[in-house]
């Protein structure tokens, strides 16, 4: 193949959906996530790059500069887990429990190749049952000085929630949207519609 015929090929299997692709871009929820993504990649490649230069051009290893990187990959994460409400707590509980199925005494080779997806699955989605097949939708998180305790507001539909601490406002918040789609599955409406923003 020379070049320009894969030049060609490249071209045509583009997504030219920019019309969509700008609309998903508009979205606070997808530049969140896409921040912190890109934040993960980046720090994940500094931690890399030291370790390729000591291990391969022989540069004395700093492990104090690597455990800055740590706190900056959990910078991003700690901002990936704000915007998909979730907390430190429930997502190390969770991979503990999926880890825990994947590898039921130790590691071995044999259960980290013949891994149960489904099982795994389970485990992933047993928290907020009724939410594995919708996104949380976009919010705001906020102290609300006056009162005193923090708050959670979707942006586009009448839905809020308030803690004490900000992991239980998230957490109450992921209740009262499973609470509004098992209400709206139970009464036959589409989940969360009547509770948006007209």
């Amino acid at each position: 193949m020379k070049p320009k015929d894969y030049m060609e090929k490249v071209l045509q299997l583009e997504n030219k959906d920019y019309k969509g692709i700008q609309h998903r871009l508009s979205r606070v929820f997808i530049n969140r996530l896409l921040h912190a993504g890109m934040g993960i990649t980046t720090e994940s490649g500094e931690f890399l790059d030291m370790l390729k230069k000591h291990i391969f051009y022989g540069k004395e290893l700093d492990t104090i500069n690597l455990k800055e990187e740590l706190g900056d990959l959990l910078f991003y994460i700690a901002l990936a887990m704000d915007e998909l409400g979730t907390t430190f707590e429930e997502v190390m509980k969770i991979n503990f429990e999926k880890l825990s199925a994947r590898y039921p005494n130790k590691f071995t080779k044999e259960d980290a190749t013949n891994r149960d997806l489904d099982k795994e699955r389970e485990i992933l989605e047993q928290g907020y049952p009724e939410l594995k097949d919708y996104q949380l939708p976009e919010r705001k998180t906020f102290f609300d000085k006056d009162v005193g305790v923090w708050v959670v507001e979707a942006l586009d539909y009448y839905l809020a929630s308030q803690g004490k601490t900000k992991e239980e406002a998230i957490n109450s918040f992921k209740i009262i949207v499973q609470g509004q789609i098992i209400l709206d599955k139970e009464a036959g409406l589409v989940p969360l519609e009547q509770a948006r923003k007209k």
